[in-house]
């Protein structure tokens, strides 16, 4: 379903991942941004211990993790 989706997520758009864990409905956010067809996410990395544009593509990322359920898409107009 994502990847149908996706076509409609333009640069600079806001995304909130959401999770399936208790308490909690948004674990992390981010901007997105277009690398060739792909939509990547600039966010504040843990690992790297800054900003960064992921390398992974947003599917991917969620992905990753069971507990990633999805996005919200928030856009300025």
């Amino acid at each position: 379903f994502f990847r149908d989706s996706q076509d409609r997520i333009m640069n600079g758009d806001l995304i909130a991942i959401t999770t399936g864990l208790k308490g909690l409905d948004v674990i992390h956010v981010g901007i997105a941004m277009r690398v060739g067809k792909n939509i990547h996410l600039l966010h504040a990395s843990k690992v790297s211990g800054k900003v960064v544009v992921s390398s992974r593509t947003l599917d991917s990322y969620l992905a990753g993790k069971r507990f990633r359920t999805g996005v919200v898409v928030g856009r300025v107009l």
